[in-house]
């Protein structure tokens, strides 16, 4: 229970950051993975695949940004791993999904209608971790 506020009122102030400067404090990531971890141990919430699925993750992007395929700035990435570790692998498949599909809707909305150059990616994964958490409590997710 005190993970999941600690995870919201943490990424509330990176919504924040992202935002208003296009930036994500590596302060407040390492604030947001030691409550996590802390909490999460606390509440015995963190298995095995709490610590394996971000090194996946870490080998993946590492393979992305050495071939160049794409541009994901450092704090979407390190947002995600902490994510990994916040929810269960089954929870987590669903939040990519989500969270590509928020991402494209964000991109388009702040490239083509309020002509900007950069969209902060933060809020589309904060709002893809809430919907996902949403569905698989109600017992939308899984069918």
């Amino acid at each position: 229970m005190f993970v999941g506020i600690a995870f919201y009122i943490v990424s509330a102030f990176l919504v924040y950051f992202d935002c208003k400067r296009y930036t994500v404090p590596n302060e407040l990531v390492m604030v947001l993975l030691l409550f996590v971890v802390v909490f999460g141990l606390l509440d015995s919430s963190l298995g095995l695949s709490s610590l394996v699925l971000p090194v996946f993750l870490v080998l993946v992007f590492w393979l992305v940004s050495m071939t160049r395929l794409g541009y994901v700035g450092g704090g979407d990435i390190k947002y995600l791993l902490v994510t990994a570790i916040y929810l269960e692998p089954l929870v987590f498949a669903l939040f990519l999904v989500l969270s590509g599909v928020l991402q494209l809707l964000f991109l388009v909305f702040y490239k083509k209608i309020k002509k900007r150059r950069f969209a902060p990616m933060i809020p589309a994964m904060v709002l893809a971790v809430a919907l996902s958490e949403i569905a698989y409590k109600i017992g939308v997710y899984p069918l």
